[in-house]
Formats: structure tokens, sequence, C-alpha cells
């Protein structure tokens, strides 16, 4: 049967000699439907998942997530540009330029969940975003264009070297998209470059590099005359600019807290590198512009104060800054408001009438407004403080100056003069409370400075250094807690905080430090860090063996912190009175809680803290205040009605000690 079905090749075998086909397995089927459809269903969500992280860092919504860059989104939309994503400026075309933009998506998510990032929103829009297909891609082929009357070539500015930059599409362009003005071109950046540090006519300063008098308007005057005749410019046009645009060193501070960086000012070339080539920033940001065009003379027209009154301001901004007038070049140490980023505006709050308009000045109120009541004490406390290390700074610099005068002494003692002088002097000008912590710094090292120069003049005065400048770069909590409270409670027990603070001097032993402000960093049990052997807070059981402890650490310790001025704040604590029942002293039943009665002070009878545990007086001195002998005698019982007749003393006398009195019960239980 078997070789009929292998000659045959039925429907169990066939006919070549391979192995019999079997139907196939139910389960095995719809294992592999499962496994088939798993594996798609994986491959739609990781084509979704893929579109979605490309799609995040282009979709403008994205970013408007982010509360600091709420501004910058809400601009965009009421720009010229608002149909054009985000990645498309900020980011270069292709897959390069994707690869970032997740990147910068990615980095934005881990800030805010991390809580890491900066407020602070810049990213540049570079060339190539711009001159991209579709957009601006023929700026670079087309010739020159007249703007406002000016001839101006991209092609001739964008990826060419001018004065040693690169100028950018944002160069000129800044605040196209995002900022207030919607200037489809910014004319500041065009005069710093070509007119700072430049004289008239000089290289591209020339006028007719930019302006074509052949093509200016002929209803007033025919310019084509000036280039026939060879005409300057500045015979009509004399005050075409007004500013310099240098760049104050304190600038870098605003984005760069970190002095390492400010250090770098001087390295013009890497600065312009970095900020220019690399990222794209608008001229004006660091430098104060240059203003060109032509002014007309007016009576009414506004008048730039800076012409006349030039750096009325720069002591009280290179103070709040932390930048020394004497030293430049140091490492500056701004105000810790000026590390936020606080403007002036933020605490000069309170207007006062000036002449037809008003001026905003400083107040308490604003330091009320931000930090909470009671904030005022501080500015207070601080004008105090400088009131004082002025006048002390003054009384150095005021000798070291006469010492030098008219005399003839070494140069170096001329040179600390000077340097004491302009410390003095910015502190003096620009109001050392926009940075108190430098502000002493500067006068102590006035003093400093003056105190060599008296050395190297052959004088022997010397003044003391300015003691809060030590106190307050040693201690950051000083800047602001001026004073310290002497007791406060903490953890339902009385604390003396003004005795641990002089004692422990950093306020970290026990706080937290300014950057977690206003919490302990340890409890109760870390006092016997210091209290070794004392347990603290005392227990309530404390009194019946305090004894034995007083023995062992010996009573000093005791008066480390329990040191009241009167006695009866020095002993209550411990004694409360004294002994409840009655003692046998010198042979007579004595009684404290009576004597506590009377409010008799316990030196009255006992030696002072510093010889604790003695008794001061003698029996004898008891009749003093008792006016009957202590102890009485024997026979008192019989012989005390004479003496009360002789001394003639008040009924109540006996009531002082004996309750009852006479008539009382006292008394009653021999005269009933």
């Amino acid at each position: 049967m078997a070789d009929e079905l292998i000659a045959t090749g039925d429907e169990h075998g066939g006919g070549d000699g391979l192995p019999p086909i079997h139907e196939e397995d139910p389960r095995a089927k719809a294992k592999l439907r499962r496994l088939v459809l798993g594996t798609v269903v994986i491959a739609v969500i990781l084509v979704l998942a893929f579109w979605a992280f490309l799609k995040v860092g282009t979709d403008p919504s994205f970013y408007a997530r982010f509360p600091w860059l709420t501004e910058y989104v809400a601009s965009w939309k009421a720009s010229t540009h608002a149909d054009v994503p985000c990645a498309a400026c900020h980011f270069e075309p292709g897959a390069e330029g994707a690869v970032r933009a997740q990147k910068v998506a990615i980095a934005l998510v881990t800030e805010r969940m991390t809580d890491t990032g900066s407020t602070t929103a810049f990213h540049s829009a570079p060339e190539a975003g711009c001159t991209r297909d579709g957009c601006h891609a023929d700026v670079l082929t087309g010739g020159a264009i007249q703007w406002r009357g000016v001839r101006f070539s991209h092609a001739d500015h964008l990826g060419k070297i001018k004065r040693g930059l690169k100028p950018a599409c944002t160069t000129c362009h800044q605040s196209l998209v995002h900022g207030t003005g919607k200037k489809p071109v910014s004319t500041a950046a065009c005069a710093i470059c070509h007119f700072r540090k430049l004289g008239w006519e000089e290289n591209i300063s020339r006028c007719q590099l930019c302006h074509d008098v052949t093509k200016l308007p002929k209803d007033r005057y025919d310019h084509t005359l000036v280039a026939k005749e060879k005409m300057k410019c500045i015979g009509c046009h004399a005050d075409v600019n007004k500013g310099v645009g240098d760049v104050d060193r304190d600038r870098c501070v605003v984005c760069h807290t970190a002095g390492d960086r400010a250090e770098k000012y001087g390295n013009v070339k890497l600065v312009h590198r970095v900020h220019v080539d690399e990222q794209g920033f608008a001229c004006t940001f660091c430098h104060h512009p240059i203003e060109h065009k032509v002014h007309p003379l007016s009576v009414a027209s506004d008048t730039d104060c800076a012409n006349c009154h030039r750096d009325t301001h720069t002591a009280t901004r290179s103070l709040y800054l932390g930048v020394s007038a004497a030293d430049p070049g140091a490492k500056p140490a701004p105000d810790a408001m000026a590390k936020v980023h606080v403007h002036c505006e933020g605490c000069h709050t309170a207007a006062k009438a000036l002449g037809d308009g008003e001026v905003q000045l400083g107040s308490g109120k604003a330091c009320d407004d931000c930090h909470g009541p009671g904030y005022d004490r501080i500015l207070r406390a601080w004008k105090g403080m400088l009131r004082r290390d002025l006048a002390a700074a003054r009384r150095a610099v005021t000798a070291a100056r006469s010492a030098v005068r008219g005399q003839r002494v070494p140069r170096s003692a001329r040179e600390q003069v000077a340097l004491a002088q302009k410390r003095l002097r910015q502190v003096e000008v620009g109001h050392g409370v926009h940075n108190v912590v430098f502000a002493a710094v500067q006068l102590d090292d006035a003093v400093r400075a003056s105190n060599a120069a008296l050395k190297a003049a052959g004088s022997r005065t010397r003044f003391p250094r300015i003691a809060d400048a030590k106190r307050l770069t040693a201690n950051e909590c000083a800047r602001c807690h001026t004073t310290i409270a002497k007791t406060v409670t903490w953890q339902g027990v009385p604390f003396p905080h003004a005795k641990h603070a002089g004692v422990v001097g950093d306020c970290t032993s026990c706080h937290t430090p300014y950057s977690d402000h206003g919490k302990m960093s340890w409890g109760k049990k870390a006092c016997g860090s210091c209290h070794t052997d004392v347990p603290l807070p005392h227990p309530k059981s404390f009194r019946s063996t305090m004894g034995q402890l007083v023995k062992k650490v010996g009573f000093k310790t005791c008066l480390a912190c329990h040191g009241g001025r009167e006695s009866r704040e020095k002993c209550t604590p411990c004694h409360e009175g004294g002994p409840k029942k009655e003692i046998l002293w010198k042979g007579m039943a004595l009684s404290h809680a009576n004597h506590a009665k009377h409010d008799i002070d316990c030196t009255t009878c006992h030696t002072e803290l510093s010889r604790h545990g003695g008794v001061a007086l003698t029996p004898a001195e008891c009749n003093e205040c008792h006016g009957v002998t202590m102890p009485h005698p024997d026979d008192f019982a019989e012989t005390h009605g004479q003496l009360f007749l002789e001394h003639k003393l008040e009924l109540d006398t006996c009531s002082t000690c004996h309750e009852g009195g006479m008539p009382g019960e006292f008394c009653q239980t021999c005269h009933g």
C-alpha cells in the first residue's frame, strides 16, 4: 500500500520521494498573523515618532510653550515672516540644519524639566537660512539697489570681510521679525561700521560711497554740482554724526555674569568673531549707537543730553556692575541685583518733580514691593553703614593727600594717593548702595592705599581699615542681615541667636546658604557638636540630674548660655525659687519659698555665678533683714513679747515668715 502511494504521488505524499505534506497547524497560522500585525504596528509607530521628531523643532507652537520664548513667538506672528517656520530662518537648510533644530528642541525640553535653562533667549539666524531657495536667494546675484537715497549692494557685504568682520543678514536686519521696532533695516549698523574711529571722508566713511549725488532730488539743491566741482560735503553737512559707537566694558556683564568672559574685552578679534561672525549679533547690542543723518537746526527740537551731560551715570553704572574705576582690568564684582539683570527702573520707582517734568528716585518702597514688608530697613542700614565708612575713608585720603602735597616724596606715594582718590570718588559719586559689598571693598582699598602713601611719605599716621569690607565679603548673609536679634524662639525654646552668631561667625554652620535661603541645615541633635555632654534642649528631667552634670562639665559651661544681667534671670532657669521644702541651715529651718515670695534677690544670700553654690552671709547678718535674732534663741517664746516692746516692732513681723501672723493661726497656738 505504501509503495503504491509513493509511486502514484497522491494527496498525502509526492511521487518524487519527498516527505508527505501535512495539513498546517491553525495555531501556527494565528501566531504568524500576530507577528506580522505587530511588526506593522511597530513600523507605523516608529514612522510617526520620527515624523514627530522632525516636526517638533520646526513647529512654532512648540516654542510658544516656553515662558521666556512667548514674547518672541508673539512678535514673529505679527511680523512679515509670520508664514515662515522658525527653523527655516534659525537653521541652515538640509539634514544638518534639521538635526540641529531637533537638538535645540530636546535641549529646551530638558532644561525646562530640570529647571536649568537660561531665560535669555537668543539663537542666531545664519545667512544660509535667509538665502535658501524660495526666500532671498537672489540678493547675492542682484546688483546694487537704491534705498532711501543710499546705494547698497548685498553681494558686496554678505560673505565679504569688512573691517576684519564678516557681516550677516541680521547685522542690518536685526529687528525685522523680533523686537518692537519692526524696521526692515537698522541703519545704526551702517553708521557703526562706516564711521566708528574713522575721520571725515576716510576710507569707507566717504559720503559718495553710499550717496550717489547725481540721483538726489533737485528740488532744493542740485547736488550734481558737488561731483562736478569736487566739493566737500562737510561744507554744508557738518553735524551728521552723533555718538562715537563705543562699547562699555561693563556691557559684557549684561550677558556674561561670570567675570572670566569680561576679561576678553580687549581681544577685539575674538569678540567680533564670536558675536558677529558666528552668532550674528547686531552691532548696537554692544556698541553705543552712532546717529547718522542731517540734523536740522531748530529751537524746538529735542537735544541729546549726552552732548553736554557726558558720563553723568558712569560711576553709578560701573559701581552697580562691580567695575573698579581705579583698576578697570580687575575681575568685575557685580551686585546681586545686577547678576539677575535688574535694571535701574526696578528700584527707582519714586517720582519726584523736577522743573516741568519729573525724575525717578530709588526708595525703600521698591524693596518692600519686591521682597516683602520690612526690607526697606536693609536699605536704611546700608546707608547708615556707608555714611560711617565714607567718613572714615575720607579722613584717611585727606591725610594722605596733605602728606604728599608740596613735599618731596617718592612717586609711589603720589600714585597711591591717586588710586585712593579714584576709589573714594567712585563710591561718593556712584552711591554705594548700588553695590554695598563692592563699595565697602573700594573704601577699604582707599584706606589701604592712603596708609601706603603715608608710609612712603615718612608719616607715622595710620588709619584703621574698613571692617565692613571683611565682614561683608566673608559672610554673604551679613549683606542683608545687618543686625541680629539677641534671642529668638526656635523649636519652642528661647535661643540666644546673637551670642551664637558672635561665637560661630559663619551663618552656614547652622543655616542653609543663600542659594537655598531661609532654612536650617541641622536639627537639635547637632547642637551637641559644640555643647559636648549637655543634652540640648534640656529634657524635662534635666533638673533632677543637672547637679552631677555640672560637676562633670564645670559651671562655666552653663554660663556660656545662661548669663542674664539680673541674678534672678541667671538662677531661676534651673532653680525656680529653690527647694520647695524647708531645709536645715546653721541649725535653723529655712524656707526658700518664703524668701522668693518677697522678691528677695538670690545674691542677697548666695554668691555670684562665678562662685556658684556658696552662701554669702552668716546667720548674724540675717538679723539685718528680719529685725529679730536669727535663729531664734531657745527662750524666744518667753522673751519675744518684751523684744517687740523694746524695739517697737510691727505686729505683722512674724507673718513675714510664719503664716497666720497675729492674731492669725500661728499666734493663736499660744495666745488663743
